[in-house]
């Protein structure tokens, strides 16, 4: 009998390389000039924005990637694994993203964010745009069905377990007799030396006619 096999399926590789470049460009030279800055991360920005704009495109083409949770893990890691391999890899890349000097476009967040984006407008099947992923009531694009359904899950999920630890009853301490003589008597070691054989002995006394069992352990 034949081994079935799991089906492999094959995403258009992300463009990583043109923002690369992008940023190598922009980043030529000394920057010492802010109207120079700003024109620099424009230049950025829309390279960083077409390449996602042409990678969501590839994958509409493609049409492979499945609508579901599993196809939203899938177009993640297309992205962020050449996002992380660059920080990794390339020094002049990592260097200026964190550097600063080509403002917000390259963070982590913001790429992890556009990522969200493509896959919207993957599922949804219409072009990709910075602002893909906002809120349906901020121009973000409309979530599916399903999307929606597995959101609210992991909401109620989430709220279950907070709920849950909080009401989870503390673990009590197993306390014997023996244990209770030993701590009060080692409490009354300390207030004999504090204030004295007589209050101490008050103290003996008072807890031998309230507390049944109670003896001075050794």
């Amino acid at each position: 009998m034949a081994k079935s096999e799991k089906a492999v399926i094959t995403l258009p590789a992300f463009p990583m390389s043109a923002i690369t470049r992008a940023v190598a460009q922009g980043m030529d030279g000394v920057i010492d000039a802010m109207n120079v800055v700003g024109e620099r991360q424009a230049g950025i920005a829309s390279a960083v924005h077409g390449a996602f704009m042409k990678y969501t495109d590839a994958l509409i083409v493609s049409g492979n990637v499945p609508s579901n949770e599993s196809g939203k893990r899938l177009i993640r890691a297309a992205v962020m694994e050449k996002y992380d391999q660059a920080m990794n890899e390339d020094d002049e890349f990592a260097s200026a993203v964190h550097s600063g000097m080509i403002g917000d476009t390259l963070k982590r967040e913001t790429v992890s964010q556009y990522a969200t984006g493509v896959m919207l407008a993957y599922f949804a099947k219409v072009a990709w745009n910075p602002r893909a992923a906002n809120a349906e009531n901020d121009g973000g694009i409309v979530r599916p069905d399903w999307w929606k359904a597995a959101q609210a899950a992991r909401s109620e999920s989430v709220k279950a377990a907070r709920a849950a630890k909080a009401t989870k009853p503390g673990k009590v301490a197993k306390v014997t007799a023996d244990d209770l003589n030993k701590t009060l008597t080692a409490a009354l070691g300390a207030i004999r030396a504090l204030h004295g054989d007589k209050v101490a002995d008050a103290t003996v006394d008072a807890l031998t006619s309230t507390l049944p069992g109670f003896k001075v352990t050794a």
